[in-house]
């Protein structure tokens, strides 16, 4: 059953654990990307395209219910829970791990966690899945667009930060240097495997050819986090549900294979409005007929419908957009009525020059 992009993006008020988890981490990290809040299809449209028109809209949820973009939900929700196979470690026990560690105490996690190291490995491999089915073209560009999308910079951030830096703490401080690329040497053939065994195997060799892009970049920004590693873990704490007090939350997180703080759905449920948005204005515009686009028929998240129609119409509108008001009339009729009214009576001959020269 298609997921609803409306009833994910309603999941999260602005003041929920998980944005706040989000916005305190990336508050503390200087290039972090923005977040504004998206509570459904239609506040992401009037943010990002606030000229749009309701057929924008309606493109826009036909993409986010078509099966790219529904498998890059799909992802963005098996990132967060356990039992997928996907995700089996959450970076916010390795952000409480620092957090209570003492100053100066080594948290060599690269070569003595080597379990946590391979999760690294198959959850950037899921973020490559979520970016091969979120852009259309080849893998470097759909790298390059998931790096140019605020939501996919923020999900790259958190991962850099807290997926990789937190864990990994020595190694990320010390500039980040070749650490994903160390990772990916040791595991990623078996990730590459695994994941094919929960999705498939030419979606798991795509997601390898994406990430191959992502690495270098990736592994820049691990660099940059490493020097807000411990506001980042104080964050991260302060921002967890209050039922789990500091001693108990590495356990509590576990537990739950991370359910609690899904901030994988989160940022996937905003990627996919994003882009849905993105693409669905650049098809449709503002009622301008559009050119032929040429695009591959095989990827359908490329494949654009066609709109001829220039004629807008009071149906057209966004649901939540208020009418404009027309003024022009009332200002015409203002200026005579105070025209005719300083004339006087004796002067209405002249008022209905004024009124119809």
């Amino acid at each position: 059953m298609p997921q609803d992009i409306d009833k994910l993006l309603g999941e999260f008020a602005e003041d929920d654990y998980t944005p706040r988890l989000c916005r305190g981490i990336f508050r503390v990290v200087p290039f972090a990307p923005p977040l504004p809040h998206y509570g459904s299809l239609v506040e992401t449209l009037q943010l990002l395209r606030p000229e749009a028109k309701r057929r924008a809209l309606d493109r826009a949820r036909e993409l986010t219910g078509a099966e790219p973009l529904q498998r890059a939900l799909w992802m963005a929700g098996a990132l967060d829970t356990a039992d997928t196979g996907i995700s089996l470690y959450s970076g916010l026990s390795s952000a409480v791990r620092l957090y209570k560690a003492r100053e100066g105490e080594r948290l060599d996690a690269l070569e003595t966690d080597t379990q946590q190291a391979a999760d690294a490995v198959l959850k950037a491999l899921g973020l490559a899945f979520i970016a091969y089915h979120t852009f259309p073209g080849s893998p470097a560009e759909r790298a390059a667009a998931f790096q140019e999308s605020e939501t996919g910079r923020a999900l790259m951030l958190y991962y850099a930060a807290v997926e990789v830096g937190l864990p990994f703490a020595d190694n990320a401080l010390l500039g980040g240097g070749q650490l994903l690329s160390t990772l990916y040497e040791r595991y990623g053939a078996g990730k590459i495997e695994e994941l094919s065994g929960v999705t498939s195997e030419d979606e798991a060799r795509q997601a390898a050819g994406v990430l191959q892009q992502l690495i270098t970049p990736l592994e820049r920004l691990i660099g940059m986090a490493g020097k807000y590693l411990k506001p980042v873990a104080e964050a991260a704490v302060s921002n967890l549900p209050g039922a789990l007090d500091v001693a108990d939350k590495v356990a509590g997180v576990a537990a739950t294979g991370a359910d609690a703080m899904p901030v994988y759905r989160y940022l996937g449920a905003r990627l996919v409005a994003e882009q849905a948005v993105t693409r669905a204005f650049a098809e449709v515009g503002t009622g301008e007929v559009l050119a032929p686009v040429v695009h591959d028929p095989a990827d359908p998240v490329s494949a654009p419908i066609r709109y001829t129609t220039t004629t807008e119409s009071p149906r057209d509108a966004l649901p939540a957009a208020p009418p404009k008001k027309k003024r022009g009339c009332f200002l015409k009729g203002l200026f005579f009525g105070t025209a005719l009214l300083a004339a006087g009576l004796g002067g209405a001959a002249a008022g209905w020059s004024l009124l119809t020269g």
